[in-house]
């Protein structure tokens, strides 16, 4: 159940990623766990710079931590999305990469949607790809890009 008081918490957190304040280390070890994307503390550090962009999966570990919950591979629309489910409720603070509203915290209803058949490796993959996407292309950029896709494609392939 998602109370004024978990609202509050979760304008919060948005606020932190705005002004670039949660702790960077906090976060890689929550991400190091979640998926194995090599250089953690890199991939988190890029993701700063860019939020809400490729951020999905990064704020719904933050959110989970102190919200509790799931988290979950869908979409928002036709894009591929991560967010945290509490119970029902849909708690997402970066759907505004897709022009969707700052904070959500509602049903899961249209555009939300959940993907079948997709597991935590799905995240690296559409984030990485995110990133080419949204970025101009720069050294800096590819290297982290093939750096994760690398990763995806090795523990891929021992799964399969």
């Amino acid at each position: 159940m998602v109370t004024s008081t978990t609202e509050k918490a979760v304008h919060e957190i948005r606020k932190q990623f705005e002004e670039r304040v949660v702790d960077q280390n906090l976060l890689a070890q929550l991400y190091q766990e979640y998926a194995d994307v090599g250089d953690t503390t890199r991939f988190v550090a890029k993701a700063r710079d860019i939020f809400p962009r490729g951020n999905c999966g990064l704020a719904s570990l933050y959110l989970k931590k102190d919200l509790g919950g799931r988290i979950v591979q869908g979409k928002y629309g036709r894009h591929k999305h991560t967010f945290l489910l509490i119970d029902d409720t849909v708690v997402d603070i970066t759907t505004d990469q897709f022009g969707g509203p700052e904070v959500y915290i509602g049903p899961l209803q249209s555009p939300w949607s959940l993907r079948e058949g997709k597991g935590r490796q799905s995240l690296l993959c559409d984030t990485s790809i995110y990133l080419v996407k949204t970025n101009k292309p720069n050294t800096k950029t590819l290297n982290l890009t093939v750096l994760f896709l690398f990763v995806f494609e090795e523990k891929r392939q021992k799964v399969h």
